[in-house]
């Protein structure tokens, strides 16, 4: 019996662990066409690196698609759509769109800008950690992991503090809506929350538009002024809906992960303690197991074949960056964490191609930033008794439910 027929792709146990599934899928069918989900997903990391070095062929202009096979989708795109103009934007733009908006966006994300944020990064994260140094315990989701990363978007963008919990509220619907486990009468929610989300950025650009400062902001605003870019305001706010949506769930999923797997893989916190510089390698092979996103979608352009079987135009695909990056082929002994991997850096956690992740060199910094702060202010941190280490319900993200924390009083 084939063992894809033991597996449910949408059932919850699946869903909270669906390593099981992807082994099975790479095996037997490794560009598997979903029962009743209207997608196929590719799950060998070769197949992926094909598809997403090819966007000409596969295309990621395709917001329909993100929906494919869950109930209500349409309702969500009506939704959407209700006075508002629809533009593609960075993840969901094929090239030129994608290249003219990716340069704009790059100015923000260079190397040098993010490394300058370090120390306003650290000293929000002493901020946080001062709130609860004092209890001897922390669920560090919701007071550290949440904060810290939508924050930092929140400065980085220029929207102000003071609607910080408006934007927790709409990322976490966000990511929610993405889930693929929603019911109609959860999209319609859902979608309400993310037209007020586009709503409220709408308002904040054009209050940036009257005095635009230097910073991303500011770019954005300059970019919509300047006929030589040709960027419209549409297009401006769309990059911000992506920006901040996804720039601190990605971050707040991997440093979740990082400090689980830091406090309970055998000899991983000792080996941090007696030198630093191993954590950078250290985030690394958590990105690899522990990808934030589960995976992104395409779009065919025109029939052609993968991985033997043929795919016609209109085709959708689900690149599982998570199968890939434990795709034995790729990566020896695959499942084991091992930050002294020879080919670390090569793993699909922040994507590959074009559409690599534009805000990788943040939550790296920001990621690295909250384990210096975790292992200088919490004396014996480890984890409490009460972790089951569950994820939030969903085909899309990898987020940790909660994470409970004990330490030393400081």
């Amino acid at each position: 019996m084939s063992a894809l027929c033991q597996f449910d792709p949408f059932g919850a146990e699946t869903i909270e662990c669906p390593y099981a599934f992807h082994r099975a899928l790479r095996h037997e069918a490794p560009v598997y066409q979903v029962p009743g989900a209207g997608y196929y997903v590719v799950s060998r990391f070769a197949d992926i690196q094909h598809v997403v070095m090819q966007p000409e062929v596969f295309s990621s202009n395709l917001m329909a698609a993100l929906m494919a096979g869950q109930e209500g989708g349409s309702a969500m795109l009506d939704i959407r759509a209700q006075g508002h103009e629809q533009v593609d934007a960075l993840a969901l733009a094929d090239p030129p769109v994608h290249t003219r908006q990716r340069k704009l966006v790059n100015k923000a994300f260079n190397v040098r800008r993010i490394a300058a944020l370090e120390s306003a990064i650290r000293a929000l994260a002493n901020r946080l950690v001062d709130a609860f140094a004092a209890r001897g315990r922390v669920e560090w989701m919701e007071e550290f992991a949440v904060p810290l990363p939508l924050t930092v978007i929140a400065d980085l963008v220029s929207l102000p503090r003071a609607d910080l919990d408006r934007l927790r509220l709409w990322s976490d619907g966000g990511a929610q809506l993405f889930s693929g486990v929603n019911t109609a009468e959860d999209f319609a929610e859902l979608n309400r929350q993310m037209a007020d989300f586009h709503e409220y950025l709408a308002e904040q650009f054009a209050r940036h538009c009257r005095n635009p400062a230097e910073d991303l902001m500011g770019d954005l605003v300059r970019a919509t002024q300047d006929p030589s870019e040709s960027l419209s305001s549409a297009e401006a706010v769309a990059i911000l809906v992506q920006l901040v949506s996804a720039g601190n769930e990605t971050t707040t999923s991997l440093i979740g992960a990082a400090v689980q797997r830091l406090l309970s893989e055998p000899g991983a916190l000792a080996s941090v303690r007696r030198d630093r510089a191993v954590l950078a390698s250290f985030i690394e092979e958590t990105v690899r197991l522990e990808s934030p996103f589960y995976g992104h979608f395409r779009v065919v352009t025109r029939d052609t074949e993968l991985g033997g079987v043929p795919l016609p135009v209109g085709a959708r695909l689900m690149v599982l960056w998570s199968s890939g990056n434990r795709d034995d082929a790729q990566f020896e002994d695959a499942d084991r964490f091992d930050p002294g991997r020879a080919n670390l850096k090569s793993h699909l956690g922040f994507g590959q191609g074009i559409h690599y992740c534009i805000g990788a060199p943040l939550a790296r910094l920001e990621t690295r930033v909250a384990l210096e702060t975790l292992l200088d202010r919490l004396p014996h941190v480890r984890l409490a008794a009460e972790n089951d280490c569950r994820h939030l319900p969903s085909a899309f993200i990898r987020r940790l439910r909660a994470l409970h924390l004990e330490f030393d009083r400081a």
